[in-house]
């Protein structure tokens, strides 16, 4: 009966590790970094834990109430990415995913809000991934968008078919697949560039379990379960 509670046990600690998420720093709530510029109740970085400026003057860093009326999706902070600042205030930020499994699925999961009622895509966000060899990242490839968020108004009520929560964020569920060891999961501001853009916050990736794990799992959750019934007879 030991054993076969064991393999349960083990069983569940692949299935827990599965889901937990594979980012770094999601919410923002971590600030350690690179500080650009400090504004009060918002702050430009460079970097942060998790996460680095591929292009744009920088992380643009927001907490609970600095609008009046936006708090976090999760915690105090989030990221706005029409940054503050010369030459351009379009930003771009990546994390760095390592030991992927090659063809193994994710899914990712964030939440954007809308900032402005400005048309032409003011509030505009790309999501990329890419596969990454080297020692930096600086850059990105275009053809990897995996999500484009465009012509979101603060208050629209839909985008894509999804609804808008009660605290004005939008949650986005997205399938991915690694094509190598190590993967870049890029956040880039689009359409105009005037220090006003949508938010990002609350952003996971976990490791979808394939098939035969799961039934794994449940075989073996089934049988510890009937040895602990037998034992009790």
């Amino acid at each position: 009966m030991r054993n076969k509670i064991g393999t349960a046990l083990v069983s569940l600690a692949l299935a827990t590790s599965a889901q937990a998420t594979l980012i770094t720093n999601g919410s923002f709530e971590d600030t350690t970094g690179v500080l650009k510029s400090n504004h009060g109740s918002w702050k430009i970085f460079k970097e942060i834990t998790g996460w680095t400026t591929v292009s744009g003057p920088g992380i643009e860093i927001q907490t609970n109430r600095t609008l009046g009326n936006v708090d976090a999706q999760d915690g105090n902070n989030y990221v706005e990415l029409d940054s503050h600042g010369a030459p351009n205030t379009n930003s771009a930020m990546s994390q760095i995913l390592t030991g992927m499994n090659v063809g193994g699925k994710y899914e990712l999961d964030f939440f954007y809000h809308a900032r402005t009622n400005n048309g032409n895509n003011d509030n505009g966000i790309d999501v990329f991934w890419d596969s990454f060899s080297g020692s930096s990242l600086d850059s990105f490839d275009f053809s990897n968008i995996v999500v484009s968020i465009a012509d979101v108004k603060y208050r629209d009520n839909q985008a894509s078919g999804l609804t808008k929560g009660i605290d004005g964020w939008f949650h986005y569920n997205v399938d991915l697949w690694a094509t190598s060891e190590t993967m870049a999961l890029t956040f880039a501001a689009t359409g105009a560039a005037n220090s006003l853009g949508g938010f990002i916050d609350n952003v996971s990736l976990r490791a979808v379990p394939e098939p035969a794990t799961l039934a794994l799992f449940s075989l073996a959750i089934a049988g510890a379960f009937a040895s602990r019934k037998m034992s009790k007879k």
